[in-house]
C-alpha cells in the first residue's frame, strides 16, 4: 500500500479481502501491519483465524492470547484460542478456554460442540486404546457413511 501505508483499517480491511479469498500469505501480511500500527483484539483474533488455516496453531494461539487480553469480553476469540489448544491435543487447556467463551456466550455451546466433538475424535482415531465414547462415535461415523452409500428406492418403488 504506498497511499496510505500507516493506516490501520486500510490494512485490515485488505486482510479481510485477501482471508476471504483464501490468499493467506497476502492476509497475514496485512493484518501483521495493522497490529503493528494499532494493536487490537480484532486484529489478533483474525491473524489468529488464518495462521489456523495455514495449520500455524502455535502462532494463532499467541494471537488469540493477545485478543483476550486486549478484550477479555471477546468470547469468539476464547473459543477459538480453545480450538487451537484441542488442534494440537491439549484439551485440558482448551476446556477452560471454552468455558470462559461460554460464560461470555452461552449460545456458543450448540455450534462448537461439534467441532470440538470431530476434533476429539480425530486426536483419538490416533490412540490405540480409545474410550467408549470415542468407540461409539465411530461406530456412528460409520454407520453414517454407510448409510449414506446405500442407494435409496425411488419414491413409490414397492418393496419386495
Amino acid at each position: 500500500m504506498r497511499i496510505f501505508p500507516d493506516q490501520p483499517d486500510a490494512h485490515f480491511s485488505l486482510g479481510v479481502i485477501f482471508a476471504r479469498k483464501a490468499k493467506f500469505d497476502e492476509a497475514l501480511a496485512h493484518y501483521t501491519q495493522a497490529a503493528e500500527i494499532r494493536p487490537d483484539a480484532a486484529t489478533h483474533y483474525n491473524l489468529g483465524n488464518v495462521l489456523m488455516k495455514v495449520d500455524r496453531a502455535d502462532e494463532a494461539i499467541a494471537h488469540f492470547a493477545e485478543a483476550v487480553r486486549l478484550d477479555p469480553q471477546m468470547a469468539e476469540a476464547q473459543n477459538n484460542w480453545a480450538y487451537a489448544l484441542a488442534s494440537q491435543g491439549r484439551l485440558h487447556e482448551a476446556a477452560d478456554h471454552f468455558a470462559a467463551a461460554l460464560r461470555i456466550k452461552p449460545n456458543l455451546v450448540e455450534p462448537m460442540s461439534r467441532v470440538y466433538a470431530n476434533n476429539s475424535a480425530k486426536h483419538a482415531s490416533r490412540s490405540s486404546n480409545p474410550t467408549p465414547y470415542i468407540k461409539r462415535q465411530r461406530e456412528r461415523s460409520l454407520r453414517s457413511k454407510i448409510s449414506a452409500e446405500i442407494p435409496k428406492p425411488p419414491v413409490g418403488a414397492a418393496c419386495a
